[in-house]
């Protein structure tokens, strides 16, 4: 092989391995992870992962803090309102005003405070995301009936979850592996 080709050959190598080193800042853009503080102090007190709770707020929202859903639920964390009163209220945190959920701190607190809830409660990961997308009484009838869960749309939803739970693992190991 000639100088020419080896120079040729290197200056490729070279190429490439810039293109891998920019993957990550040009992924962290992509998938960027807004809220990061109240993301971190939510896994903090209520000793969640903080990439399964990006995860679920990328999975429920895309980081939008107006999202509403066609059944009601509202925020990052797509909180139905009488769930978010409820937790509140065990909180003890009061009466919530229609405004409260759409912002960041609020909906991500009390998002989290109900995943943990569900986590308790259920004790597997999969079982506690489906109770969130389904609600834990349907869960409970799906557990009644079998192991599986009864909504192809619930078994996606965690698998997603799950998904960008691992893709947030990887473009912010800064957040450590979890709590």
């Amino acid at each position: 092989m000639s100088r020419k080709h080896v120079l040729a050959f290197l200056s490729l190598l070279m190429f490439a391995g810039s293109l891998y080193l920019a993957r990550q800042p040009l992924q962290r853009f992509y998938y960027g992870v807004k809220y990061q503080g109240h993301i971190l102090q939510a896994a903090q007190d209520t000793q969640l992962d903080p990439h399964l709770i990006a995860g679920l707020i990328y999975t429920e929202s895309r980081f939008r803090t107006q999202a509403r859903s066609d059944v009601g639920a509202v925020g990052l964390m797509q909180l139905m309102p009488e769930t978010a009163q409820e937790v509140a209220n065990y909180e003890g945190e009061g009466e919530l005003d229609s405004d409260s959920l759409a912002d960041p701190g609020t909906n991500i607190k009390l998002g989290s405070r109900y995943l943990r809830y569900l986590l308790d409660r259920f004790g597997e990961e999969e079982i506690a995301l489906a109770a969130y997308n389904a609600g834990p009484t349907q869960v409970d009838d799906w557990r009644r009936e079998g192991p599986e869960i009864g909504y192809p749309e619930t078994r996606a939803y965690i698998e997603n979850v799950l998904y960008y739970r691992d893709r947030f693992r990887i473009l912010y190991p800064e957040w450590g592996k979890g709590l």
